[in-house]
């Protein structure tokens, strides 16, 4: 008859050409071995497994290994799934980790801007052993307006520049809106609709007449 044997606790005999023998217990002849069979680590990657993250801010990675496993890569993917061809890097700008770690990693502008990200542990020499986020996660770009920024005046007919700081080389385009009123209006009111906001992160405006009504102090609650 077919029997079986539930093996509780694999133990840490990492190997290639691992063998199972059934043997009876008082006749050493009656016997029969398994073919080879591979016993490996396991690593669970514990963190981020969701989440909002900002070019220029850390992220916390973290990951344990059971059983010996050795250095690991973490990579990452921005469509949600294979590949993970994106590689994050140690402190010395390396691609190995200890087995079992954290890792702040401070997230360079040249990575990528997605709202499908998933992080992936990797066994160094063997892709098989690795685990990934549970779920997506974000990646986004940040600006920074550096020009208006509180105090000036700009008048009817004036061509002035708008300046900003962009965090993140593939966030794409960006548009440009005001508001007359500290915002209160969603600034509804469009400057420029689409505008690649690589380098250089300027655009001029020709500066339209928006004192309507009677004469106020409605400029100064203006905004970009």
């Amino acid at each position: 008859t077919n029997q079986s044997w539930l093996w509780v606790g694999v133990p840490n005999n990492v190997s290639n050409v691992c063998k199972v023998r059934v043997e009876h217990q008082t006749i050493g002849t009656v016997k029969a071995d398994s073919g080879n069979f591979s016993i490996k680590g396991k690593l669970v990657l514990n963190t981020p497994n969701s989440g909002i993250y900002n070019i220029s801010e850390d992220m916390t990675i973290n990951w344990t290994a059971s059983g010996t496993v050795g250095n690991v890569r973490l990579n990452y993917t921005s469509t949600g799934g294979e590949p993970y061809s994106y590689n994050i890097l140690n402190s010395t700008g390396g691609y190995f980790f200890a087995e079992s770690g954290e890792y702040n990693w401070s997230i360079p502008t040249s990575a990528q801007v997605s709202e499908s990200i998933r992080i992936k542990v990797i066994k160094q020499d063997d892709e098989s052993v690795n685990d990934t986020s549970n779920n997506t996660l974000s990646i986004r770009g940040k600006l920074t307006l550096t020009a208006p920024n509180g105090g000036e005046v700009w008048r009817v007919g004036e061509a002035k520049y708008i300046n900003w700081t962009r965090f993140g080389d593939t966030m794409g385009n960006i548009r440009i809106d005001y508001s007359k009123n500290n915002g209160t209006d969603n600034y509804s009111n469009v400057i420029c609709g689409s505008f690649a906001s690589g380098p250089p992160s300027q655009y001029q405006w020709q500066v339209p007449n928006v004192m309507l009504g009677t004469p106020s102090t409605r400029h100064d609650n203006m905004k970009v």
